[in-house]
């Protein structure tokens, strides 16, 4: 099992790898139905190491909608659909561009800043 940083913290769900360039909406369904709905998803480059996490993203699937939380389990946001979530795993991945998400990133980013000042 890889390291998460240089700590060695477990992962909070089942360990799911897959490469940007093979991440889609049919295979994110399947392996959220084959782990029941809680993954620790890691979404790598191609020709990365197979035990990198690359981009992790800890998802609880919670009916039709799904919650992203850190790795101490705090909830950071809620993501109503499954298309939705892939959307927002390709734009934090780097993979491709969302302005819906970059929106809602920078609208987080700003309500964090304004209450804890400028950085």
């Amino acid at each position: 099992m890889p390291k998460y940083f240089e700590g060695e913290k477990p992962l909070p769900f089942p360990r799911v790898a897959i490469t940007a360039d093979r991440f889609s909406d049919d295979w994110l369904r399947r392996e959220l139905a084959r782990k029941k709905g809680k993954i620790s998803l890691c979404v790598r480059f191609a020709g990365f190491p197979d035990d990198s996490l690359g981009y992790v993203f800890n998802i609880e699937q919670a009916g039709e909608a799904f919650r992203v939380s850190d790795i101490t389990g705090k909830q950071l946001l809620s993501v109503p659909n499954l298309s939705e979530l892939v959307k927002m795993v390709l734009h934090v991945s780097g993979t491709s561009y969302h302005a819906d998400w970059q929106a809602e990133f920078q609208r987080m980013r700003n309500q964090i800043t304004s209450k804890t000042g400028p950085i």
